[in-house]
C-alpha cells in the first residue's frame, strides 16, 4: 500500500497504472474489487442497508465492505467519481464541485454496525436507528477528512450516547 499525500499525487498516479506487474487501484473507490461478502451476511445486513440508504441522502448508495477490519464504516467515491481529496484540492483552487454523493461501506464485522442491526431487526421505526446510522455517516466523513454538515447536530447525537451510555 502507498500513502499518497501531495495534492499532485491525485492528477499523477492515475497516468502511472502499474509497477512490477501490480496495477495501482485508489483505496477510496467504489471500483476496488475487494473480497466478496458471504450472501448470507448480505441477505442478514439488507434491511439495515436499505434503512440507511433512506435516511442519509448524502450517499449515493450503502453496502458492506470486507475492506474494512476495525472502523465501522468509511466513505469512497464512486468509481469514475473524484475522490473527497480531489474535491478539496479543487475548492482550494476555486474551482466550482458538483454535490457528488459518496458510498457508505459499512463493516459487518464490527460491533457497533452489529447493534445497530439488532436494534433495526428488533425496533426498525426506533429513532435510534436513525441517529445512530447519521453517527456512522458522520464519522466516515470525518475519517476521510472531510467536514460534517451540521457540527451542532453531530456533536448532539455524540452527548446523548454518552449522556445514556453513563447513566446505564
Amino acid at each position: 500500500m502507498l500513502l499518497l499525500t501531495d495534492p499532485i499525487d491525485e492528477y499523477a498516479f492515475p497516468w502511472l497504472g502499474e509497477y512490477k506487474g501490480k496495477r495501482f487501484e485508489p483505496a477510496d473507490r467504489a471500483e476496488v474489487s475487494p473480497a466478496e461478502i458471504p450472501a448470507d451476511e448480505k441477505e442478514k445486513f439488507a434491511a439495515l442497508l436499505a434503512a440507511f440508504k433512506e435516511k442519509i441522502p448524502e450517499v449515493s448508495d450503502v453496502r458492506l465492505s470486507p475492506r474494512l477490519t476495525e472502523s465501522a464504516a468509511c466513505l469512497v467515491a464512486e468509481a469514475h467519481g473524484p475522490s473527497a481529496h480531489l474535491e478539496r484540492v479543487l475548492r482550494q483552487l476555486g474551482q466550482q464541485v458538483g454535490d457528488n454523493k459518496r458510498v457508505l461501506e459499512l463493516n459487518p464485522n464490527n460491533p457497533a454496525v452489529e447493534a445497530v442491526r439488532q436494534l433495526h431487526s428488533h425496533h426498525p421505526a426506533d429513532p435510534r436507528v436513525e441517529g445512530y446510522a447519521r453517527l456512522l455517516y458522520e464519522q466516515a466523513v470525518i475519517a476521510e477528512g472531510s467536514k460534517v454538515g451540521d457540527p451542532s447536530a453531530f456533536a448532539k447525537r455524540v452527548n446523548e450516547l454518552i449522556a445514556r451510555d453513563a447513566r446505564a
